[in-house]
């Protein structure tokens, strides 16, 4: 799927700023698990946070296996940004707007792998460690899980991380890759000499001697077994043709937005 494509539907949206990117662009940094670890109350009780995402390694080599990223953000409004209550209830609508687009991109056999803004929030305690994920279709692990520092992100594509005390700037990170397709493989008929019956048959036939042949038939036989031996037919090896994906490579975009900022 080609990103102008992507860029058409994502525009629909609430976006505030987003940027195409590749995976080996981001900076994976175990330190960020250590602020986690020592600061965060949602550590190690959470399926989207640390331990349980595996390590930062685990976690890099999962992100490089996708081929592009979509980086994008979007903006609340509120009364006080430091208002930890407040500023949390707004993040809903930018999770329900992520789920619509990475299901969009599922839909047009695009695999991804998503990451957003802050601890999953989809249950009021999470299962873990006791239980699996219940709503594993709705959870994605925190950005900062991942060993990513957003800050840094954005000020390498030139977006905004902070607009002042009354918006909160929530962001979202899609891995994604065009889905692997089955190459498609032409039938090759089978010959009657292939077939098992056939074997079988010939194994059980006994041929006849120039003696069991009736007088008159005999050079007749001969020359029908010459002309069958002369119009059998030749096999030819055919292989599968592999369907073949374009890719739209887009290097040196600036960072777009989904509205004049």
């Amino acid at each position: 799927m080609a990103k102008d494509e992507i860029e058409s539907f994502i525009t629909q949206f609430p976006i505030y700023q987003y940027q195409f990117l590749k995976p080996d662009e981001i900076e994976y940094n175990d330190r960020v698990r250590t602020i986690c670890k020592k600061e965060c109350p949602r550590y190690g009780s959470s399926w989207s946070c640390p331990p349980a995402v595996g390590t930062v390694e685990e976690c890099m080599e999962r992100c490089h296996q996708y081929d592009d990223v979509l980086f994008f953000s979007s903006i609340a409004q509120v009364q006080d940004v430091m208002d930890l209550k407040e500023s949390l209830a707004t993040k809903a609508e930018h999770e329900k707007m992520t789920h619509l687009i990475e299901q969009y991109l599922r839909e047009h056999q695009v695999d991804t792998y998503t990451l957003s803004s802050d601890s999953c929030a989809a249950c009021d305690k999470c299962a873990y460690p006791k239980a699996a994920c219940r709503h594993p279709e709705q959870m994605f692990p925190c950005i900062e899980s991942h060993g990513i520092i957003v800050a840094n992100l954005v000020e390498k594509f030139a977006m905004d991380y902070f607009l002042g005390e009354q918006y909160i700037v929530w962001f979202s990170l899609i891995f994604f890759k065009n889905a692997e397709r089955q190459t498609s493989t032409d039938t090759v008929e089978e010959t009657p000499e292939d077939s098992a019956e056939y074997e079988s048959l010939q194994e059980t036939e006994e041929p006849l001697s120039a003696g069991d042949v009736p007088e008159g038939e005999e050079s007749q036989a001969l020359v029908d077994d010459q002309e069958n031996e002369e119009s059998q037919p030749f096999e030819n090896d055919q292989e599968g043709k592999e369907r073949q994906t374009d890719e739209t490579d887009q290097d040196g975009q600036k960072p777009g937005t989904a509205s004049k900022v």
